[in-house]
């Protein structure tokens, strides 16, 4: 998921004429601005909490809903877009891109805050569960199954991303919350 985003949103910002400061703004500086400012409070709060759910477990789960409900959300980006600019007057010279760009903007910041709380725990839950002894080798796998699914994305879904963007979107949510879902529920 964190190669899906920035690959695919920077396409549809430009299919969409939006300015170059606008995309370094929703794809790089309110993303930086959320990790600076979430994530140590996030990582604070998780290592100091004691629960039925362990540690981690529960900063994942509170978020997964919102998480994909705003991946959702980018995905149907275009069409909740031009239902907004319908509802807009017409005095206020929004074009359906612009108000498209701003649903976009919106969307990638809940995603972000969202994905924030997943993204600074995510890491510590290894230390939590893999034995010690093994936490190098489940490192090193871990890396290699990343690194092939990004590849596997990269090969046969992004050259479809500018034409079927919300299909990716909706079935990168579905895979999204039941992979980390399973993994909350199943992981001890």
């Amino acid at each position: 998921m964190e190669v899906i985003t920035p690959s695919i949103i920077p396409l549809k910002l430009r299919h969409l004429e939006a300015p170059n400061w606008a995309i370094g703004l929703i794809i790089t500086t309110l993303p930086g601005f959320l990790n600076m400012t979430v994530c140590p409070w996030v990582s604070y709060t998780s290592d100091r909490h004691r629960g039925p759910w362990g540690r981690r477990i529960p900063f994942i789960l509170w978020s997964l809903p919102f998480l994909t409900l705003f991946l959702l959300m980018l995905g149907f980006s275009s069409q909740i877009g031009h239902g907004l600019h319908s509802l807009l007057p017409a005095a206020w010279g929004f074009t359906p891109a612009s108000v498209t760009v701003i649903c976009i903007g919106v969307f990638m910041v809940g995603f972000q805050f969202f994905n924030m709380f997943v993204a600074s725990v995510f890491w510590y839950l290894f230390n939590d569960v893999v034995p010690h002894a093994l936490l190098g080798r489940f490192l090193g796998l871990f890396r290699i199954v990343t690194g092939l699914s990004g590849m596997l994305y990269n090969f046969f879904i992004f050259k479809h991303a500018e034409t079927h963007m919300t299909e990716i979107f909706v079935a990168i949510s579905v895979l999204y919350a039941v992979g980390m879902g399973m993994m909350c529920l199943k992981v001890k």
